[in-house]
């Protein structure tokens, strides 16, 4: 396998994973506080 090939898939992979989990996090958040959303900020 070539290794740039291997560090994009891992890229994207680490992306989405991140994206998910601040998604979750947010929903989990949401759940407890009701608080106002602060724009995009992570």
């Amino acid at each position: 396998m070539n290794n740039a090939v291997f560090i994009a898939l891992f890229s994207v992979f680490c992306g989405v994973f991140t994206i998910f989990l601040s998604v979750y996090a947010a929903k989990k958040k949401g759940k407890n506080t009701h608080k106002h959303k602060d724009g995009d900020q992570a």
